[in-house]
């Protein structure tokens, strides 16, 4: 870990007290900012003049909140692989357009191999996802094919200095 922070604190221009307080933000993003320069060590006034600086420099960009898509009713999750006719800068703008437009699709990713696009999709069930995400990018004449792989465990990191958890 002690490798890690000294990495990103080069490559970012970070400070080890800047490194100390995005753990403890990407943590907790509504922990108090007493919490916080306990957590970086420092006194609360400088924790707070920390913060805002890493938000003036966008290296905080926003604090997100994390809803259960169960709660919604949101109980199937899937990545959809897409496939294009060609690599043609305007049909992949559009296919992100679109992908955007759609609700069920959470994230974009224009990824290398040999599907294009890979999304990220949360449905109530699979009549929804054929019917309000499949059949309208299908039905895109610039659309080769789409792999859909169902989604049985979700980890991930809110952030690169966060703790991997269950979604």
């Amino acid at each position: 870990m002690a490798d890690e922070s000294k990495n990103l604190q080069k490559a970012a221009g970070l400070s080890a007290a800047e490194v100390r307080l995005l753990r403890a933000l990407a943590d907790d993003a509504r922990t108090t900012n007493a919490a916080l320069a306990s957590a970086a060590d420092m006194p609360a006034s400088t924790c707070l003049q920390r913060v805002q600086s890493l938000r003036r420099r966008e290296v905080v960009r926003g604090f997100h909140t994390d809803i259960d898509r169960r709660a919604l009713g949101l109980d199937l999750e899937v990545l959809v692989a897409v496939e294009l006719d060609e690599q043609d800068p305007a049909h992949s703008r559009r296919f992100v357009d679109i992908c955007r437009s759609l609700e069920h699709v959470m994230a974009v990713l224009l990824v290398s191999g040999q599907h294009h696009f890979q999304l990220q999709v949360q449905v109530a069930n699979t009549e929804d996802l054929l019917a309000q995400v499949i059949r309208p990018l299908e039905a895109l004449p610039f659309v080769r094919r789409t792999d859909t792989s169902i989604v049985f465990g979700h980890w991930r990191r809110h952030s690169p200095l966060g703790a991997m958890t269950r979604t």
